[in-house]
């Protein structure tokens, strides 16, 4: 420990004061030496030369690239270090010990994602340490088993890492990971869940990040014990390469993907329009086979989630039909506005198409178990007495007949509730409801709000031992979160579906957007993030081949 210290107390140059040997990490590794870039250490006719991509105009272009948890310092210096576990006190010795970048890497996909891109967009980064505890996700092994064996380039799945749970590259170019092997070489000096020094930890790390960033005439040689690597450590320099930026925000991207899998899937994505597609490809691939319980056959991925950052634009896919007659794009954004509307937004209401009109019009039916706006706007409808039902139905009937060509304005539906509230004595209205608390968190600056949500279930009807004889809603839960970011309020939502039919997704989603901006409007507040999860979203067997069929029936 006294060796380490005088060391690292000697500054940057450790040429003449690094003895022939020294042992860290419980003599796992050993550094020496060796002067092996030249036979005589007086002789410097051998030492390559290298240069440096200018620090001036990495800070010009804003490196680090992308946004994250991280320290940084001189984007000159060579070496970068993560400390999966997150540890502030190692990350922020990292940097005073010279490493250029430093901070944590938690999760297996997006984290390591992000590390990559920002590492490469700084040629001058030719070292990677990896220090301190591996993440509960093993995203220190990932990004080691990644410099050392690459993805496979169909899966897009990290080669040789033992991460257990979402190892999925999805959103990064192969080109970047062939530029990260060649660019960047990793040293993995990580501890293990045992006892540790911490003063040792952070000495040893430091230690080898001095190591790095010596002069060529300095360097030292490192042997790997645990790993079997063998590196020559120096400031190597940045002249084989140029900066590579790779922008992985939303805006550039179009879509994201965090935790690639059959279960647990979170895809960040621009719009609707973009998600459908995504999503019908995801169940395709990831999903396996399976008999609901009404008998028909689909395949099914769980827990996916989509987070939709633009509630905007890109509502209605282009080639996306939810009925076979429909021929054209007018039409399905007729059918969406008016679906949207009421059989989201009002009770006991569906939509039809009216051949006389030539257009959707809203309508009660006849017979209907349930309906959307009904449990939202009209909950407990189904015990309410005779008086109640005929009074909210003639009430709904009204607007039909008021709204059959223009929508009504949101100001129209709040005055809506206001009438149906007062007709309501056993049922009652969830949106108005959520409307006003949302309103009373941002008055009373409830920044961190996390009581509001709505439930589409009803208990006593809807849960019953025999699944073959519920019929409860796939739409389950709405939660709601108003928000307060940089000073500005917004709102962000998740809607739960208990199953989600790929075809229908546009049109839940729209749904769930239009919930979001009522309730937005009702708080004079911003529309945030819509969050879209499914917990079993399928893609049904008339949707698919003969061969898709057979081959995840096969598998």
């Amino acid at each position: 420990m006294q060796e380490i210290k005088t060391l690292l107390e000697a500054g940057k140059d450790l040429g003449k004061n690094f003895p022939e040997k020294v042992e860290i990490a419980n003599g796992s590794i050993f550094l020496s030496k060796k002067y092996p870039l030249k036979e005589n250490p007086q002789d410097k006719s051998n030492i390559p030369l290298f240069k440096k991509f200018n620090r001036d105009k990495l800070r010009e272009k804003g490196w680090p690239v992308n946004p994250g948890t991280y320290e940084i310092r001189d984007p000159a210096s060579p070496v970068a270090v993560v400390c999966p576990a997150q540890n502030a006190e190692l990350q922020a010795a990292a940097i005073s010990y010279g490493a250029a970048i430093s901070g944590p890497c938690i999760t297996p996909d997006r984290g390591v994602e992000l590390v990559v891109t920002n590492l490469i967009s700084n040629p001058n980064i030719r070292w990677l340490v990896i220090a301190g505890k591996d993440s509960g996700h093993f995203a220190g092994d990932v990004i080691w088993s990644l410099s050392r064996n690459g993805i496979d380039p169909k899966t897009r799945k990290v080669i040789g890492t033992k991460c257990p749970t979402n190892p999925y590259l999805m959103n990064i170019p192969l080109e970047s990971i062939d530029r990260f092997q060649k660019q960047i070489k990793v040293i993995n000096i990580m501890i293990d869940g045992k006892e540790n020094d911490f003063e040792q930890v952070k000495e040893e790390m430091g230690l080898v990040i001095r190591c790095c960033v010596q002069e060529p005439e300095n360097a030292i040689e490192m042997i790997n014990r645990k790993t079997g690597e063998q590196f020559v450590l120096f400031d190597i320099g940045s002249e084989e390469f140029e900066a590579v930026a790779i922008d992985l925000s939303i805006q550039k991207t179009g879509t994201y993907y965090e935790g690639y899998d059959r279960v647990g899937t979170s895809i960040h994505i621009d719009t609707v329009a973009s998600a459908y597609p995504v999503a019908i490809s995801h169940v395709v691939n990831k999903g396996i086979i399976g008999k609901q319980e009404s008998t028909r056959m689909a395949l099914d991925t769980l827990a996916t989630q989509f987070v939709i950052h633009n509630v905007e634009d890109g509502l209605v896919p282009e080639n996306w039909r939810p009925f076979g007659w429909m021929k054209d794009i007018e039409t399905v954004q007729d059918y969406i506005e008016k679906y949207r509307l009421w059989v989201y937004l009002f009770p006991l209401s569906d939509v039809k198409y009216d051949e006389v009109q030539k257009r959707f019009v809203p309508y009660i039916p006849k017979q209907m178990e349930y309906a959307y706006g009904g449990r939202l706007t009209a909950y407990w409808y189904e015990i309410a007495d005779e008086e109640e039902k005929k009074d909210v139905t003639a009430l709904v009937e009204e607007y039909h007949k008021k709204y059959q060509i223009n929508n009504p304005t949101f100001k129209e539906i709040a005055e809506f509730y206001e009438k149906l509230s007062k007709l309501q004595k056993k049922s009652f209205n969830q949106i108005y409801n959520m409307a006003k608390a949302v309103k009373l968190c941002v008055a009373e600056g409830f920044t961190g709000s996390y009581r509001n949500y709505m439930s589409l279930q009803t208990p006593p009807i809807d849960i019953k031992a025999d699944p073959r004889q519920a019929h409860n809603p796939c739409f389950a839960l709405y939660e709601i979160y108003p928000r307060k970011i940089k000073g500005k309020w917004q709102l962000d939502v998740v809607l739960l579906l208990r199953a989600n039919d790929s075809l229908a997704f546009p049109a839940n989603a729209n749904g769930g957007i239009f919930i979001q901006k009522f309730l937005a409007w009702y708080a004079s507040i911003d529309t945030g993030l819509y969050v879209h999860n499914a917990g079993s979203l399928e893609v049904c067997d008339y949707m698919f081949d003969k061969d898709t069929l057979e081959k995840h029936q096969n598998d």
